[in-house]
């Protein structure tokens, strides 16, 4: 059968994209036995020239199933949604459902300066140096995101479809960039965030061994 063959996932050496991260969490949820590799994200380097080659892009993560390679975060997790159908980590009312796929794209699009000027590196490797203030641009971004969060009721609940989802992985990870860099959260985003990150499936990627220097960002 198709669904037990080999699955690797392949990640970048610092482990700190959130976008493994959540494809990480949405394996661990739904409880599909799997191995991780990782892979030097340079042209010529590791096994990024055979992820080019066999996802066309090559963008990571990546998710080897058997034979079968695929690229880019969402494309995975709506591929082991219909894979591995349960337990659902998308909501199951199609209006929900939607809403959840129009924030996880939003926040890959449209954060690109408060991911720059905010890395996923300062989370998970804490620093004791100075952060310049962010640019306009990123400013808009960390304002609209706790906009958006702050409208979609974040609390110390932790789902914002009613039970835990990917939705809450990736906007937890966001809001992370904040809360661990002196930005006003407020107080039910923070409450919203910890318990996301206290979840064991997030939190084995946030604790997991790390090379012992962050790459350079």
């Amino acid at each position: 059968m198709i669904s037990s063959e080999r699955i690797v996932l392949y990640v970048e050496a610092s482990w700190s994209s959130p976008w493994v991260c959540v494809v990480h969490a949405v394996l661990r949820e739904k409880g599909i036995p799997f191995t991780t590799a990782r892979a030097m994200m340079r042209k010529g380097v590791g096994a990024i020239d055979l992820m080019r080659e066999r996802t066309f892009t090559g963008t990571a993560p990546v998710l080897q199933h058997g034979e079968f390679w695929l690229a880019e975060s969402l494309a995975i997790v709506e591929y082991l949604e219909e894979m591995f159908p349960n337990p659902p980590m998308l909501p199951l009312d199609v209006r929900e459902r939607a809403r959840a796929r129009q924030l996880m794209a939003w926040m890959r699009h449209e954060h690109d300066a408060l991911r720059r000027e905010r890395p996923a590196e300062r989370i998970l490797y804490p620093s004791t140096q100075a952060l310049h203030p962010l640019s306009d641009d990123a400013q808009r971004a960390a304002d609209s995101l706790v906009r958006v969060a702050t409208r979609l009721g974040a609390d110390a609940r932790g789902a914002l479809f009613g039970t835990f989802g990917v939705i809450d992985v990736d906007l937890a990870f966001a809001l992370m960039r904040l809360v661990t860099t002196g930005f006003d959260v407020p107080e039910p985003l923070r409450a919203y965030a910890r318990t996301i990150w206290a979840r064991p499936s997030v939190r084995e990627f946030v604790e997991h061994e790390r090379p012992p220097n962050a790459p350079d960002t």
